[in-house]
């Protein structure tokens, strides 16, 4: 029986809380009550919007700290609260994210699987930071990670600049992964340009052909259909969007077809995909072979994270 995933897609207010709390449960309403879903996808920093590249140096170093968020121990994350409360209100899964994560004396932006009783059930800490990200004391995750739902379904996690690494990708094929989900915002990326929105010069976004052609390699090479969360994000002082990314679905079959990206005039809009876990499967090699693969993968993404 197929299992049916709602994309929400939508413009997020930069550092404003409520406004974006009002968004997230009408996107709730429309994933449960009205398109049937079982599992919700969220865009990247669901609550507050993005910090690094979305403000000056001084104040994206402030913000990181006040908005950084622990997800263990007496002190509960807000973001978290919020969203286990929508996830057992509508008695739905939610998995997105990333969200600033503090552990100690460290930060991570950190994805994050809820199950439809509000119970924090798993988190990823992204591998592949990017420069300005570690200038700006982002620690690397160690591991990449499955998130198993509670239909069964398996996702493999990953958050933008993971999608350079084919390694993220291929240590996760060992988990036994179903579908990939991840979410983009623009950022500053080391790799892929950022350019301007075609018709709209204010608005930021990122090389969508790379983007794509990314995905489609990704796909092929785990034999897995994967969802990329994008989104938009609105200025508080203007009230103009000033970042958009599409959001993006690429089948390993039929690669990315114009029905398959949510565009600009989609925003706030709540979409379905829906996957079969009978058949949908990564590719795998056996025995020593498979032992051999990891070892390799895990060495590589070492290397790249020194």
């Amino acid at each position: 029986m197929d299992v049916r995933l709602a994309i929400v897609h939508t413009r997020l207010r930069l550092g404003y809380r409520r406004v974006n709390m009002r968004k997230l449960n009408k996107a709730f309403m429309e994933a449960r009550d009205v398109k049937g879903a079982e599992i919700v996808l969220l865009p990247a920093y669901p609550l507050l919007g993005p910090v690094i590249g979305y403000y000056p140096e001084q104040k994206a170093r402030h913000y990181l700290r006040s908005f950084a968020e622990r997800l263990s121990g007496p002190r509960e994350s807000h973001t978290i609260s919020v969203l286990s409360r929508l996830a057992s209100s509508y008695g739905v899964e939610v998995i997105g994210g990333p969200i600033i994560e503090r552990a100690g004396p460290r930060l991570y932006l950190t994805a994050f699987h809820i199950d439809s009783n509000g119970i924090l059930r798993g988190k990823y800490r992204k591998i592949m930071v990017t420069k300005a990200e570690k200038d700006l004391g982002i620690s690397s995750g160690k591991t990449a990670t499955v998130f198993e739902t509670e239909s069964g379904l398996r996702v493999g996690i990953f958050l933008d600049e993971d999608l350079l690494s084919p390694e993220v990708f291929r240590y996760m094929q060992f988990d036994d992964p179903m579908i990939m989900v991840g979410t983009m915002l623009p950022y500053e990326s080391d790799y892929i340009k950022s350019e301007f929105l075609r018709g709209l010069e204010s608005v930021k976004t990122m090389n969508i052909d790379a983007v794509k052609s990314l995905l489609w390699s990704r796909a092929l090479e785990s034999g897995l259909p994967i969802v990329l969360v994008g989104g938009a994000v609105e200025s508080p002082t203007f009230g103009v969007d000033v970042a958009f990314m599409p959001s993006i679905i690429t089948d390993p079959e039929i690669g990315i077809t114009d029905k398959l990206i949510k565009g600009y005039d989609d925003l706030d809009e709540v979409f379905i995909v829906e996957v079969d876990p009978r058949v949908s499967r990564a590719k795998r090699c056996e025995g020593s072979c498979m032992n051999i693969f990891k070892s390799l993968c895990l060495r590589e993404l070492r290397r790249k994270k020194s």
